[in-house]
């Protein structure tokens, strides 16, 4: 008769607690490999003849991380090899005596992409579910008391289930740990652990099998006890059950435990349930599993921890291990996670793909909340076919529910998407998949997508999470600094709500960052790719500026948008995307390897990242300041910390460059209530006049009883109002009509250009305008235009002075091609260029830095070697100039001050290629000892603009 093999989902390898009663052998360690690239292995039986070892390989861990293959299947960007097909792995393992009254199991932590299994040469299974562990009983294929050859044969099928779990590299392995278990016939599985927080119960249900011959009875019994203590704070028993022989029953136990600690962020207290089988008084079987007593659910328009208000401070990652399989090194798991603690997140989002149980184990330890998903409703990484997708995600759940820091399932990245049409079965996928999920996870939050906001009203999702999908999302409201909240506030009032990945920004790839790596982790040669493009045009020297001015750029922009959306009333959380760098997008201000951060962790989480935190209402816009002017600024208080806030005093300080204080004052008798984002007062000063522009620093504190409960602080800027000495006389000449009123009133001595040639030459422009008549009856002057045309050129050669502005009529190969990027959405696509830091620059393309070098022509324009937020107003909208096509394709002197460092993708680099155009805002040339300036920088938006202007015409007038 043929053996009957019986496979269970959802258990768990390498487990933390021992159970007595269970015998586990660890199969980890080396392993022979053998490559079949042809598919030959099956036909010829190598199974049941054993493989012959080509190479030794280690579990857990995954083919594409041996050197020893790269000859053979050469390295490319992530992988040290790119091995691709079906793989043999093989080892020996010793079994014991067995009772036979007890069964033998293969237990499998994880294997990628899908695997056929045999013990002996005899056939087990085939298991095609990679995001899930398994076990297999083998008890009629083990031989006891010898050793025995289990072979596994990963292949590549099912390939759609994988959802996101391999989209950045192909890699290939058994990724986890694995097990030789001997147990009971009479055994416990599916253990389900559920708490309620306000009664202080816990209830455990299981499934008790017996796989013996004969009848069994058993009695059940249920203790609760502290993580690392032998305290017990509950226990209970239940009657005696009877099982069937090849049959199972389900036991439910619960039990009061009033003294049991709630687990939390802050307090991340842990508990063991341990569910055991007595028969005659002996222990039969026992499991133990550990948890945390916490619910995390929707409260009305709000989101409670344990009955707490709970802002998601959160961060999102796709699917990208520095290890390339997934993370099961708890090592790094932790300094990831501790990092991002660190700087005051309390939630990841794993995109399209599921943690391990080592992440899990790493998270439920450090107080971090994890939401999981498989892809089964997802406009991408989808997991398909969409049957076995639900059984994929259900076994998910019964691996993972027991984690405390598993709060949130979901089906996919905005799945939304794919139900707006009028095909209604995306729709009813997607509530069939959320179904499935709280059949096994009732208590849990359940998304049917990340990125839906209640567009379709159907379609259940327990928390919204808003997308920015403005500009047609691709580039999200001038890259994310102009988000129209108020459109979102009667959907953030009405339900909970999560901004969905939030602030895509970039940093220029550093290869520093692969020093923190492991020695089995990828091949990092995108990080290389950033010097690389830079020398490639000549500008290898910039590479360590560029990275640092990148690396203040883009935690200024991730700072000021999680400040953005913790400032609306209604906001209950943030997905920044990303925390760390992410690989190949290079984003995040934290490395992959969590070791570095860009900025001292302790200040992100004071400034903007903490359970409370000070804010105003100037984010991108509104830092820079005319002197002389009265300024009002108004205070929000976002309070999550764990005590409402009464009589709260706000100090605040303006300083100076010097530290010397120019204003200050004090909100006094401040309230907030717990769980709100609320406008707390005004904050107003004049800034006083002064001659010359300067930097200002504005300081807030926050405290109660005279202990600070929060702080922060942003760079102002003040710039004077003044008619600029220019020294010779500004001749304009404009094509574009906003561009001369806006100049003629920031310069009203100013003169336009057919007036400087009538009243030079008088009568004579009846007969048409003569340049060279016009220089040589008064000189003295500089030419301001929109245009390259003869006059220009004839000016320059004159060696007379001469400043271009930028307003789109310079010739075509002056501007760089237009940055559109590629998107699967039906509509505008928008020139990235000219944008101050887009949205999406971390894994399409767009500027990513600017930099700049000191240049007479600035005047005292203040900057510290970078565009901060003082040239924000000049350069969102403004178009950089090709550096070598300004002022013409003709041999001349020019020098970059403001330089524009941008990302490209080339397909000739590989699919993840760069590289970058030598651009600029602001470039000098001379010719005929002619000074020249051309800028594209808009100079009229805002007072830095103006000043930086009047620097230039005083500097081209000396």
């Amino acid at each position: 008769m043929a053996a009957t093999i019986t496979k269970i989902p959802g258990i768990r390898t390498n487990a933390l607690l021992d159970n007595p009663q269970r015998t586990v052998a660890s199969l980890d360690g080396e392993w022979a490999l053998a490559l079949d690239p042809d598919n030959k292995g099956m036909a010829q039986g190598w199974a049941q003849t054993g493989i012959e070892k080509q190479y030794p390989v280690t579990v857990p861990g995954c083919i594409q991380t041996m050197d020893e293959l790269a000859d053979r299947y050469p390295a490319k960007e992530y992988l040290r090899n790119t091995y691709d097909g079906t793989a043999w792995f093989e080892r020996r393992a010793a079994v014991g005596g067995v009772d036979p009254a007890q069964r033998v199991w293969l237990k499998m932590g994880g294997v990628c992409p899908s695997c056929h299994i045999w013990v002996n040469g005899s056939y087990v299974g085939y298991h095609n579910f990679a995001m899930v562990s398994f076990k297999y009983d083998i008890t009629d294929f083990a031989q006891a008391n010898a050793e025995n050859r289990i072979t596994v044969a990963t292949v590549e099928q099912d390939l759609g289930l994988l959802g996101g779990f391999r989209c950045r590299a192909k890699w290939t392995g058994i990724y986890r740990s694995a097990e030789i278990e001997v147990i009971s016939a009479v055994h416990l599985e599916d253990i389900c652990i559920r708490t309620q927080v306000d009664k202080r119960t816990v209830s455990v249900t299981a499934r008790a099998y017996n796989d013996g011959p004969a009848d069994a009875k058993v009695k059940p019994f249920l203790t609760i006890t502290p993580w690392k203590s032998n305290s017990i704070l509950a226990e209970r028993s239940d009657r005696q059950i009877k099982i069937a022989a090849g049959e199972s029953v389900e036991i439910h136990l619960t039990c009061a435990s009033p003294d049991i600690q709630l687990w939390s962020c802050d307090h991340p207290n842990l508990n063991v349930a341990t569910l055991w089988l007595a028969a005659e008084g002996e222990r039969v079987d026992s499991v133990s599993e550990r948890f945390g007593m916490r619910r995390l659910a929707p409260d009305g328009a709000k989101i409670k921890l344990n009955g707490e208000p709970c802002l998601i401070r959160g961060m999102g990652t796709e699917y990208y291990s520095p290890t390339i399989s997934p993370l099961v090194d708890k090592n790094i798991i932790a300094q990831r996670a501790g990092k991002l603690i660190e700087c005051g997140f309390n939630f990841q989002r794993f995109h399209t793909y599921v943690p391990t149980d080592e992440e899990m184990d790493v998270a439920d330890e450090l107080g971090f909340m994890y939401c999981s998903e498989t892809g089964l409703a997802s406009n991408f990484n989808k997991c398909e076919p969409f049957e076995a997708g639900v059984i994929l995600i259900q076994q998910h759940v019964l691996q993972s529910r027991n984690h405390p820091s598993l709060t949130m399932y979901c089906l996919g990245n905005e799945g939304s998407q794919l139900m707006v049409t009028d095909d209604h079965d995306e729709r009813r996928k997607a509530r069939q998949g959320y179904e499935a999920i709280k059949k096994h996870a009732p208590d849990h939050i359940v998304l049917t997508s990340f990125g839906h906001q209640g567009e379709i009203r159907d379609v259940p999702n327990d928390i919204e999470t808003p997308h920015l999908w403005s500009d047609y999302f691709r580039w999200s409201f001038r890259g994310l600094t102009d988000v129209q909240w108020k459109l979102l506030g009667p959907l953030m009032s009405k339900n909970p709500s999560v901004i969905h990945e939030y602030g895509k920004f970039t940093v220029w790839p550093d290869e520093n960052d692969a020093k923190a790596f492991p020695g089995n982790g990828i091949n990092t040669g995108y990080l290389k790719h950033g010097r690389l493009a830079l020398e490639a045009i000549g500008l290898g020297e910039l590479h360590q500026r560029a990275l640092d001015a990148s690396h203040k750029l883009g935690y200024n922009c991730w700072r000021l948008g999680m400040e953005m959306a913790r400032r609306q009333p209604g906001c209950d959380g943030y997905v920044i995307w990303t925390g760390t760098r992410n690989g190949f997008a290079n984003s995040g201000f934290i490395d992959d390897m969590g070791s570095v951060c860009d900025v001292p962790p302790a200040q992100v989480r004071s400034q903007c990242n903490g359970p409370v935190a000070v804010l105003i209402d100037r984010d991108f816009k509104g830092r820079s300041l005319w002197n002389g002017e009265d300024v009002a600024v108004s205070v929000t208080l976002s309070n999550f910390g764990s005590e409402e806030i009464a009589g709260a005093a706000i100090k605040w300080n303006l300083l100076d460059a010097r530290e010397q204080p120019i204003a200050s004052g004090t909100i006094k008798d401040v309230a907030c209530q717990r769980g709100t984002n609320a406008v707390v007062g005004d904050i107003c000063f004049f800034v006083n006049q002064e001659p010359n522009a300067r930097p200002l620093r504005l300081k807030i504190n926050a405290s109660v009883n005279g202990r600070e409960i929060a702080a922060n602080e942003w760079n102002f800027w003040a710039f004077p109002q003044k008619r600029y000495a220019v020294g010779k006389l500004p001749v304009y000449d404009f094509q574009d009509e906003h561009m001369m009123s806006s100049f003629f009133k920031a310069f009203p001595g100013s003169v336009h250009f057919k007036d400087y040639d009538s009243m030079v030459r008088g009568s004579q422009v009846w007969w048409g305008t003569n340049l060279k008549e016009s220089l040589a009856g008064w000189g003295d002057v500089i030419l301001v235009t929109d245009s390259f045309n003869d006059y220009a050129r004839e000016w320059s050669y004159a060696g007379k002075n001469l400043l271009y502005l930028d307003t789109g009529n310079f010739p075509a190969n002056w501007y760089p091609g237009p940055m559109l990027g590629v998107t699967a959405l039906q509509c505008e696509a928008r020139d990235v260029s000219k944008l101050y830091a887009p949205f999406r620059s971390t894994q399409d393309q767009g500027p990513v830095t600017t930099l700049i070098d000191k240049a007479e022509c600035l005047g005292d324009m203040p900057h510290d070697g970078f565009c901060d937020l003082q040239f924000y107003g000049m350069i969102q909208d403004g178009r950089p100039f090709m550096t070598q096509k300004v002022f013409g394709d003709e041999a001349i002197k020019r020098s970059v001050i403001i330089r524009s460092i941008c990302k490209l993708h080339a397909k000739d680099l590989g699919p993840h290629g760069l590289r970058t155009e030598d651009r600029a805002y602001l470039v000098e040339g001379e010719r005929n000892g002619a000074k020249l300036l051309a800028s594209s920088l808009r100079h009229f938006d805002d007072p830095a603009g103006y000043h930086l202007l009047g620097q230039m015409l005083g500097y081209l007038g000396r």
